[in-house]
């Protein structure tokens, strides 16, 4: 029988990382000449007891703030630092494309950066020459292929880097945020072939981009100042840190934890409910007042969303849409405190948690403002036509806070308020379709 840790491409068992905090060079010298009485530094741990599993061939997105420890993990990974405590085993050729422009000579040019970098990779000369024309097209350097490096904008020197780092036939692709520098345009395609290299490499992404991680990513862990906030499904960890954004760590995972304790107590539901009627997740069934307290929601509470429905041209409430299809967006609130700077809005997204579309909007107009006083009830109503979206599940997210758009507070938020099914006749190549019309003539 196989072992089952042979299909295992990282193994990362407590990995913590320590670092000594100076105040001053002199409590340095200090620390160093007297090492058995007074410490004169402080210990910051850049990772706290950090332990996960990747599959081979899977890839795993690793999230968190800034300063939360992702670029230290990654590089006890690919062995460029060591750990304090704890151990990772790797198995299989890594290609790591860390701070930009790392395992470059600024001194030498791209042309020998590409060799430098292959011979590094355990590529032999011809194996390196044999990829060196896709390398230099991928990157898009053109003439500055012979110039140093160290004359290279940031842009230059990353599409480099992540074209050597894809063509040097990794078993295991790492990346860092060096993506975040290239442009648009170039982003798109490094995403596109990180797809393709997903077929047959193992990939470790770490990015801020959640949605580049619930497209790519098969698992995800959540790091917060050094220490694993959760792993798992990417769908549900993006949810929560969506949360975190607003509402800080602590009190997200708290909540979180409240919410899963009167589950392990419950008693089984029968299939379909008490009433012998389904009300899973494929249904339309907007959230009511004594439902609201179990819903997956967040927010400061001086608004409170107590009803959520869609509903067709004849008023009537909708669990299937389909294209062009008029439809109408209702939520109620209630009031607790007066919303000096309100701002409604909400979301659509595909089955993988990815928001396909996002709609806010501050009420600016004074007779809209009016309507937000404490202890008062306010209707929001979005009439729209369902675009031409691919057939599957969709979810609604709604949501009122108050303030500016940039810097606003959530007053309660509401993730999967309802579901509809989208039905189509026939799939998309992509996400949404194109209303267009197509002409070809000949030239005279």
């Amino acid at each position: 029988m196989t072992d089952a840790s042979e299909a295992l491409a990282i193994r990362a068992v407590d990995l913590s990382k320590k670092y000594r905090i100076y105040d001053s060079p002199a409590d340095r010298l200090k620390d160093a000449l007297i090492p058995f009485k007074k410490h004169y530094h402080r210990d910051f741990y850049a990772l706290d007891g950090v332990s996960f599993e990747l599959a081979a061939g899977q890839a795993y997105g690793i999230i968190g703030f800034n300063g939360s420890g992702k670029s230290t993990l990654l590089k006890i990974i690919c062995g460029v630092t060591q750990p304090t405590a704890g151990r990772v085993e790797v198995k299989g050729k890594i290609s790591a494309l860390l701070e930009l422009g790392a395992g470059f000579n600024p001194e030498f040019t791209g042309r020998q950066n590409i060799f430098f970098s292959g011979v590094l990779a355990g590529m032999s000369h011809a194996e390196i020459e044999a990829c060196y024309d896709d390398i230099v097209v991928f990157a898009e350097i053109g003439k500055f292929i012979d110039q140093p490096v160290k004359s290279y904008s940031s842009g230059m020197l990353m599409r480099l880097a992540f074209a050597v780092a894809i063509h040097v036939d990794p078993e295991i692709l790492v990346i860092d945020e060096a993506l975040a520098v290239g442009d648009a345009r170039f982003q798109n395609k490094c995403m596109a072939r990180i797809r393709e290299l997903k077929e047959r490499c193992t990939i470790l992404f770490v990015s801020h981009d959640m949605n580049a991680v619930l497209t790519l990513c098969d698992q995800a862990l959540w790091l917060n100042q050094g220490k694993t906030v959760m792993a798992g499904d990417p769908k549900e960890i993006a949810r929560l840190y969506t949360e975190a954004i607003y509402e800080g760590v602590d009190k997200v995972m708290a909540r979180r934890q409240a919410r899963l304790r009167p589950s392990l107590l419950a008693e089984p539901v029968p299939e379909g409910g008490d009433d012998g009627e389904s009300h899973g997740p494929e249904t339309a069934t907007p959230i009511g007042e004594e439902e609201i307290e179990a819903a997956e929601s967040f927010g400061q509470g001086k608004a409170r969303i107590f009803s959520s429905r869609l509903l067709g041209v004849d008023g009537l409430r909708k669990e299937t849409v389909c294209r062009g299809e008029q439809l109408s967006l209702v939520f109620d609130l209630q009031l607790k405190e007066a919303l000096e700077q309100p701002i409604v809005g909400f979301g659509i997204s595909n089955r993988l948690g990815l928001m396909i579309i996002g709609v806010h909007d501050p009420l600016e107009k004074v007779e809209e403002r009016e309507l937000f006083q404490a202890g008062g009830r306010v209707t929001v109503r979005y009439d729209f036509c369902w675009p031409d979206l691919e057939p599957g599940a969709y979810a609604f997210t709604v949501a009122i806070a108050d303030g500016i758009m940039e810097n606003h507070r959530q007053q309660h938020w509401i993730h999967e308020a309802l579901m509809v099914d989208c039905i189509r006749d026939e799939g998309l190549d992509g996400m949404l379709g194109l209303d267009y019309s197509l002409k070809v003539t000949r030239e005279p």
